[in-house]
């Protein structure tokens, strides 16, 4: 086995596993018999350690300089907007109670690229309807909270130099790519996305500033107990798809490129 494998874990089931930035550690969700919890590997020395995190790690995301944020969402009230650094401290801080929204049910967040700010949808109640949910932005500290939209909201990501944030939002029906203009406050509407897809995901920037991006249609029925997903490169600057692949089950939950 590998020297950072873990022997004693008496876990059931691990999934979704995550490398931090500088590929000196990965985070992963353990199952255990009874709840879950969030390991962590120190790659280098071998280590292992138990997130102090609250469940639901759907959409645990690194940012730079070993950082983590943990949106949580629950069917009661909510467990906020989670942040910490990986050191020796491993503190946990409710960044969502700065803004007064530390009972609101956080569906999704990133880091800008200096990993001094960050981008979230929540929503107030747990089911509401979607063109309730909203769009924020604040330090990784949850001061200057902002809200940017409210909507049908998926996905907020920040661009490369941390002047925009690109998101996804349906509207009558259609999804579009949008762009908020940090600077100027405006919002743009970028490009109309496949209809045969209802869940965004994963976007990425490639090398070369094309922006990656997951479909996934969730009530597709031609693969039994499964959801159909696929893979766009979008160059946004010439507005086209220019590589689609091809269509994968929901089970296919890493994507990468070889040279």
């Amino acid at each position: 086995m590998p020297e950072w494998s873990i022997e004693d874990l008496k876990a059931y089931h691990l999934a979704r596993p995550q490398w931090s930035k500088d590929g000196k550690y990965i985070s992963f969700m353990q199952s255990l018999w009874e709840g879950s919890y969030c390991g962590l590997i120190d790659v280098v020395s071998g280590n292992y350690k138990k997130l102090d995190l609250e469940s639901g790690y759907t959409k645990l995301t690194w940012g730079p300089n070993h950082s983590i944020v943990n949106p949580n969402a629950t069917y009661g009230d909510g467990f906020g907007l989670q942040f910490m650094f990986i050191n020796s401290e491993n503190k946990v801080e409710d960044i969502s109670k700065r803004f007064n929204k530390d009972n609101a049910n956080f569906l999704e967040s990133n880091f800008s690229t200096k990993g001094t700010k960050i981008v979230f949808t929540y929503q107030d109640e747990w089911g509401s309807n979607n063109d309730n949910i909203e769009m924020g932005i604040s330090n990784i500290d949850g001061d200057e909270f902002i809200i940017l939209d409210e909507g049908d909201i998926q996905s907020p990501f920040f661009s490369q130099n941390d002047k925009n944030i690109f998101f996804v939002k349906t509207i009558e029906g259609k999804q579009y790519l949008f762009k908020y203009d940090l600077i100027n406050k405006l919002i743009i509407r970028i490009v109309l996305l496949p209809n045969k897809f209802n869940v965004w995901e994963k976007l990425n920037w490639t090398e070369e500033g094309f922006l990656a991006i997951t479909g996934r249609d969730v009530s597709s029925k031609l693969v039994m107990g499964g959801n159909h997903a696929r893979l766009f490169i979008l160059d946004l600057k010439k507005q086209k798809i220019i590589y689609a692949s091809s269509i994968y089950d929901q089970f296919v939950n890493f994507v990468g490129f070889q040279d």
